[in-house]
């Protein structure tokens, strides 16, 4: 939520990098560079983008999405540009790098390899241009990519704010604005200007409570059962005076019981076990746990070996796209997003689009 990706144009940031050489006068390609600096980075277009605390609180969390990222030409990479509209895939790039920010200094880029292509052309081109994302303020919370550029601005590029969610209400369809911070706070309570620590820790009590008040009722509810059996229990006279025939039909009701549980815990545990085999596959068992628990094995079996194998065998990330939708995207799908500069929630939107 505090990274989103934009499809629109974001600000470019030029900078000046300078190529050593070696004796024979060959390039020497840089290992590190800083593409902006700390504070407030001028720019042609006048929109302000300010390195500071608040991309190093971005980059601290663990689900921070550009911690490597492509230095690609012209800004190839990027959807919207001039020199994306004029290439295709597979779009070059030079380099892949690592970023770093340093506070009171800037924000810098480490190369972790230059390819074969960087390797012979980045020798043509004398700037870097940075592509930050940014908060409704000017901060910058993260280093979407950086292009190799041969003049100190971007042709057809105009700046333009991208401003994170989590520092600007949404809209929704109706066009109603909807402050979610705003909307939690007033259920659990709280003051609309609380901070997000006090309505963090506000949340984690109303889940503990949540959880206590239902333990308590299933403790309740176990003593209503266990005084009911007591109360219907027969007097050990009448017990004594049941006949056989009677006799046996608890007998047989006891163990008709038994033997009823004992199917259902083996039938739990081999839909589990088919579920877990159709994972194992690359499918997907999209079943609510009300029809997984009404379907026979046969009939869970049957469903199995007619789904088709839409995942590949590879570890999947969960990316949430909207309120209560989460798309998975695989690891193929990852090394594209990181191939191409893109963030996986924009590419989880486009995925949802077409799903």
């Amino acid at each position: 939520m505090q990274n989103p990706a934009s499809s629109r144009s974001l600000p470019r940031v030029v900078t000046a990098v300078a190529l050593a050489t070696d004796g024979d006068g060959a390039p020497r390609l840089p290992t590190r560079m800083r593409i902006l600096k700390w504070g407030d980075n001028p720019n042609s277009q006048g929109v302000p983008v300010r390195v500071g605390p608040r991309l190093v609180e971005a980059m601290r969390e663990p689900t921070y999405p550009f911690r490597q990222i492509a230095l690609d030409y012209e800004h190839n990479t990027w959807p919207g540009s001039k020199a994306y509209k004029e290439t295709r895939e597979p779009r070059e790039v030079a380099a892949f790098l690592t970023v770093e920010v340093v506070e009171g200094r800037g924000v810098f880029v480490n190369v972790d390899r230059w390819t074969p292509s960087g390797l012979r052309q980045a020798p043509n081109f004398c700037d870097l241009s940075a592509v930050p994302l940014l908060d409704q303020d000017g901060n910058v919370t993260a280093i979407v990519s950086v292009a190799l550029s041969r003049t100190g601005a971007v042709p057809d590029i105009v700046f333009e704010q991208a401003a994170a969610m989590s520092a600007a209400p949404q809209t929704d369809p109706h066009g109603e604005t909807m402050n979610w911070k705003e909307m939690i706070a007033k259920y659990l309570g709280l003051a609309p200007e609380a901070t997000d620590e006090e309505v963090l820790a506000a949340w984690q009590a109303h889940l503990e409570k949540a959880a206590a008040e239902k333990a308590k009722a299933a403790e309740a509810k176990a003593a209503e059962a266990k005084a009911a059996e007591a109360k219907s229990a027969p007097a050990p006279e009448a017990a004594a005076a049941l006949s056989a025939e009677a006799i046996g039909g608890i007998v047989a009701t006891a163990v008709k019981a038994q033997t009823a549980g004992l199917a259902a815990r083996l039938d739990g545990q081999e839909k589990q076990r088919l579920i877990d085999a159709a994972r194992s596959e690359g499918k997907v068992v999209a079943l609510a746990d009300t029809l997984l628990a009404r379907m026979t094995v046969d009939e869970l079996r049957a469903h199995v070996d007619a789904l088709p194998a839409v995942v590949p065998l590879a570890a999947l990330t969960p990316v949430q796209v909207a309120e209560g939708r989460t798309i998975t995207l695989n690891a193929t799908e990852m090394a594209v997003c990181k191939a191409l500069g893109l963030s996986a929630e924009a590419y989880a939107r486009e995925k949802a689009v077409a799903l």
